[in-house]
């Protein structure tokens, strides 16, 4: 199928920017319009997926012996590609329950491939976020997969926008957002937005965004909240020159102040030395890699335990019932209720009755069309509904995890209940 008869035509939005620009912040705000969903993981579908493949092709000379590559039409090539995208992409529309006009992706490193989104997905709206570097740079070298230096974070952030900047004019639509802006000005910014993207900006749905663009959800562990200029106490005036010496002619070229001190020095006399003491103790503490707020150990845990979840559930999707023991811990406790009846056990014996009866379940020979989430420390609970045979099962599993492995498992089968038009489902 030719990109132009795609079936996701003019309703796809990537919305991209450098690393802790606040890329998860405007996906909550596109996502909370009733007529938009924005799949809510990174998926770096186009980065890590197709640049890849795209390097190992040509539309030259189809007679080249070069190794590694061969040779296909370009036209068919984007095409091919387009297709493959799309159909991963709706399958996150597959388990929404509600029309969608605009289909959202976030993924930061897709600032960094625009090119590739204005070959395969030219119809499509780009909304970059852009941040004062120095804010971007303090905050990713806050995190525990971030870069060591600030000279390193800011380089980053140089090379993100420069790149986005490079193909932008490439793009068919393409919009430039300010963070600071649109946090100083969300009643005025966000009904922009909205138009950019092809949705109604109507004063409830406006309010709508707004209410969630309040809820201060971040997984800075160095500085929580949604804010601007937290670098002002964030960096010391060394770390700030470091990131000036990088980032300083982009940031002016922005209209960002570049002539802002990090921080008042500590007054003079004992108690300001003290007071400067204090503040070296904790930039220290600050820069620890792994292991220094406790918030950065429970990140690491939970994502522990949502890949070991993630894993278990993509066997059960796949038929592969013959290995679920490497999914859980030697003592794990399988507990499986349905109606009235419910049996538990533990250990291996346990997960292998527990694979007999998913053998026939819709979980595992049907397709799923809702799966809600919610992740916490140690528990995940996982709500979600499979079509088969014509009809719809509802499944709730509650998982909790040790270490990186299932502890305990908790499988709930829930009754099928009456449609209004008096099925069953």
């Amino acid at each position: 199928m030719s990109r132009d008869a795609s079936p996701l035509r003019g309703r796809v939005a990537f919305l991209v920017g450098v690393r802790r620009s606040g890329t998860n912040w405007l996906r909550r705000i596109v996502d909370a319009h009733p007529d938009a969903s924005v799949i809510p993981a990174e998926t770096y579908l186009l980065s890590h997926g197709i640049a890849p493949l795209r390097e190992r092709v040509r539309h030259g000379l189809a007679g080249s012996a070069r190794t590694g590559s061969l040779h296909v039409d370009r036209d068919e090539f984007l095409d091919a590609v387009r297709d493959l995208c799309d159909r991963l992409l709706t399958g996150h529309l597959d388990t929404v329950d509600h029309p969608v006009r605009v289909l959202g992706e976030r993924t930061p490193d897709h600032v960094r491939c625009l090119d590739l989104v204005a070959d395969v997905y030219p119809d499509a709206a780009v909304v970059h976020i852009v941040r004062d570097g120095r804010d971007v740079a303090r905050s990713l070298v806050s995190q525990t997969w971030g870069p060591t230096s600030y000279r390193e974070a800011a380089e980053e952030w140089v090379s993100g926008i420069e790149a986005a900047r490079r193909h932008a004019p490439r793009l068919e639509r393409y919009l430039e957002v300010r963070y600071e802006d649109l946090l100083a000005d969300p009643v005025g910014r966000v009904p922009e937005l909205y138009r950019f993207l092809g949705l109604d900006a109507g004063d409830e749905l406006v309010r709508r965004a707004l209410a969630e663009a309040e809820v201060p959800y971040n997984v800075d562990p160095a500085s929580a909240g949604v804010s601007a200029a937290k670098w002002r106490g964030g960096l010391a005036p060394a770390d700030l020159r470091e990131v000036l010496d990088v980032a300083g002619p982009l940031l002016a070229d922005l209209g960002f102040d570049t002539s802002a001190p990090a921080r008042h020095e500590a007054p003079a006399g004992p108690r300001g030395a003290r007071a400067r003491a204090r503040q070296v103790a904790r930039d220290a503490l600050g820069r620890l890699r792994p292991d220094a707020p406790v918030e950065r150990a429970l990140l690491d845990r939970l994502d522990t335990s949502m890949g070991r979840v993630e894993a278990l559930f993509e066997d059960l999707a796949s038929g592969q019932l013959g290995d679920l023991e490497r999914h859980f811990g030697p003592r794990a406790r399988v507990r499986v209720v349905r109606g009235p009846c419910s049996w538990d056990g533990r250990g291996p014996g346990a997960v292998q009755r527990l694979a007999g009866e998913l053998a026939s379940d819709p979980v595992v020979v049907g397709r799923q069309v809702r799966g809600d989430v919610h992740p916490g420390v140690p528990g995940f609970t996982v709500v979600g509904t499979w079509e088969h045979g014509g009809a719809h099962h509802d499944r709730v599993a509650v998982v909790t995890c040790f270490g990186d492995r299932v502890s305990e498992l908790t499988w709930y089968v829930l009754p099928r209940v009456a449609d209004r038009d008096g099925g069953a489902r």
